[in-house]
């Protein structure tokens, strides 16, 4: 009689399966890749994140600060919002950095998040250069996105798309304003 159990789980192991073909998604790491939709997610869910809670500390901080001198002011406000920063920027790093290994490249290059001007140019190039297709020298390709991922970016690029609306809403009439008054002093002052 044979000794095996007939009621014994299958061995196949389906997660080895799925690693040889796809890459283990890891937001908390300077390795592997990301594909442009979760790197846009990531990073724009982050950002509101990171808003939030630096709002919520200033928010705590300020009731505290008008009670010192100016000076004391500023420190105040560097030792709380300073932690935060460093970790929104480390994170940052962490997803240029997967980002740049998907488009086959080092991930070195996440440091021009820190040069003015071209941070916005690499935002760009990050958002829209796609990555390589199949493995490269970085790992295996990422995985298709999920549904949860698709949604999560169509709320992202909803709410980005608002607050460009928002922006543009208040600022071209407070300019026209200012080009208004600013034509009525000059003719006054003729």
């Amino acid at each position: 009689m044979s000794e095996t159990n007939p009621y014994q789980t299958p061995g196949g192991a389906v997660s080895d399966v799925f690693n040889e073909e796809f890459s283990e998604i890891k937001i908390l790491s300077f390795k592997g890749r990301l594909g442009r939709l979760r790197y846009f997610t990531y990073s724009f869910i982050f950002g509101i994140i990171f808003m939030f809670v630096a709002g919520i500390a200033m928010a705590i901080a300020i009731p505290m600060m008008t009670q010192t001198g100016e000076t004391t002011n500023m420190t105040m406000m560097w030792v709380i919002l300073l932690p935060i920063y460093i970790i929104a920027f480390t994170y940052m790093f962490m997803l240029g950095s997967q980002r740049l290994h998907d488009m086959n490249t080092t991930g070195w290059l996440s440091l021009l998040f820190l040069v003015p001007l071209a941070n916005a140019i690499f935002a760009l190039v990050l958002l829209f250069v796609p990555g390589t297709k199949g493995d490269n020298k970085y790992g295996l390709q990422t995985p298709p996105n999920s549904l949860a991922v698709k949604i999560l970016a169509s709320i992202a690029a909803l709410l980005f798309v608002g607050y460009i609306v928002a922006m543009v809403a208040v600022a071209v009439p407070a300019y026209q304003d200012y080009v208004k008054r600013a034509q009525e002093a000059s003719q006054g002052a003729q």
